[in-house]
């Protein structure tokens, strides 16, 4: 039975003074946190329950993740993009 508590405590994310709540899309909740942190540029998340940063998704190639707390891809690269520049869509 603990076991099934502590994984439960997993996908939980403590914040604005509301009871316990999943972890929403496009952030994580490092386990005792207060606050959902933002997936960062690079990165998105569309599913729920994240733990760590490592839990969301790098941009696929081909595409980038302009902004924070994505839960999709912002667009597509333009052709002969350097994949690291292309999926943070900088500026060099």
């Amino acid at each position: 039975m603990k076991q099934k508590a502590n994984i439960k405590l997993n996908f939980l994310c403590f914040y604005s003074g509301m009871d316990a709540n999943i972890c929403p899309e496009g952030y994580y909740c490092p386990v005792g946190t207060t606050n959902p942190v933002p997936c960062p540029k690079g990165t998105y998340s569309n599913s729920t329950g994240l733990q760590g940063e490592v839990d969301c998704v790098l941009c696929p190639p081909g595409s980038y993740c302009q902004q924070t707390a994505l839960t999709a891809p912002s667009g597509l690269c333009d052709a002969g993009s350097v994949l690291l520049i292309c999926r943070l869509h900088v500026s060099v």
